[in-house]
């Protein structure tokens, strides 16, 4: 299996469809199986008119287009993986191809699980800049409703707690590419990321548009609506012109980390005094955030 990791609004639905495009490798829609239901075993030794009625109301779910009944194994007890699991072979059979892909942005708060479930998987962790993560996350519908300095806080936990979680991983079964570096010179990068996942790479690839309606919902098109146009070149550094000089003064500051192990580099801000002053508790509340970001995940469960 491949999966697909990284902070949402880095690129993970155009490497997605990208992928997608490819004429072995099927990714799931953004079902959020994995998270809502392996991870949790909330469908874990039930019966099977129960799950059926759970997976026929969920929406999510619907979006694979696969009949709830046909993951059900012919025993009388079964886990949530199980029916992960026939869920992509049925798939799969669907789409006539061989390669397994998941996506989702929640993905990266459990690459150690997934690990442990699927010992052989690929990851592919796409990076970007993250004053252009919260610049878009500050404008689409599912997140633009939060207090600003809770993108800079969350973005930055997710990616520390992320990191711990990647150094466990077997190398060759990792591979790492900034965002920009997919957008600049995509057919280079693409052909870099089938190596690594042992497929040859297809021209067609580059043509996602279609492969792009097979995935994104409706619902999603306000922010994913980019994945069904040309890739555009110099898409990136957006936040110069998006954020004030204290928003991104905040953002350094809390995701300082980031800037630095992704190799981004800081700008000089005129701030007001006050917020200079306030640098410490950032800084002090960020940590705190991220320390108890983990607990996000048990809490869920």
């Amino acid at each position: 299996m491949i999966f697909i990791i990284g902070l949402g609004r880095s690129g993970t639905s155009l490497l997605q469809s990208i992928l997608n495009a490819h004429s072995k490798i099927a990714f799931l829609p953004e079902t959020h199986f994995f998270r809502r239901y392996v991870i949790t075993g909330k469908l874990d030794n039930r019966h099977k008119d129960e799950v059926i009625r759970i997976l026929n109301t969920d929406t999510d779910f619907q979006r694979a287009k696969i009949n709830a009944l046909d993951l059900i194994p012919s025993v009388s007890s079964f886990k949530s993986k199980e029916l992960f699991d026939n869920l992509g072979q049925l798939y799969l059979l669907k789409k006539e191809k061989s390669v397994l892909g998941d996506k989702d942005p929640r993905n990266l708060d459990y690459i150690n699980k997934i690990q442990s479930l699927y010992p052989e998987a690929k990851f592919i962790h796409i990076n970007r800049d993250p004053r252009d993560i919260i610049s878009s996350r500050i404008k689409a519908d599912w997140s633009s409703s939060y207090p600003f300095i809770l993108h800079p806080l969350i973005v930055n936990a997710q990616y520390n707690n992320a990191i711990k979680a990647i150094k466990k991983l077997n190398t060759r079964n990792y591979f790492e590419l900034q965002y920009e570096e997919l957008i600049k010179d995509t057919e280079k990068t693409v052909q870099k990321i089938c190596q690594f996942i042992n497929v040859e790479f297809e021209k067609g690839m580059l043509d996602y548009t279609n492969s792009s309606q097979e995935l994104v919902a409706e619902s999603e098109m306000q922010w994913k609506k980019e994945t069904f146009k040309p890739i555009i070149k110099n898409n990136f550094n957006k936040w110069e012109t998006a954020l004030t000089n204290n928003q991104i003064y905040i953002i350094q500051i809390i995701c300082k980390s980031i800037l630095k192990t992704s190799h981004y580099q800081t700008e000089k801000t005129r701030v007001s005094l006050w917020l200079t002053l306030c640098t410490p508790l950032l800084v002090m509340f960020s940590n705190l955030v991220s320390i108890l970001y983990p607990l996000r995940t048990i809490l869920k469960k």
